[in-house]
């Protein structure tokens, strides 16, 4: 019983090391396509205009930032939900 349980545990290991080895293998010849890394976002031209907002508007959108509106915390800070 033991054994099973410590021989399924080492192919997981084996297996999660070699997708590793595998995956980092391609990121480094440039082969994965997709997420933040690929290409297409790299060689994007045209720049992201995003909406700016100042500390009164975002402080009337959250109610003065209060916890009623307050949806989690993270690694940059925390995060509320707004009203417009």
């Amino acid at each position: 019983m033991v054994s099973t349980g410590l021989s399924t545990g080492v192919l997981a290991l084996v297996i999660a090391v070699v997708l590793y080895v595998w995956r980092r293998k391609q990121q480094k010849n440039g082969n994965i396509s997709g997420g933040l890394g690929s290409s297409n976002y790299k060689h994007k031209k045209e720049p992201l205009e995003l909406p700016l907002f100042d500390f009164d508007t975002m402080a009337f959108a959250t109610g003065n930032f209060s916890d009623e509106n307050k949806l989690g915390e993270g690694g940059f800070g925390i995060v509320y939900k707004v009203q417009i």
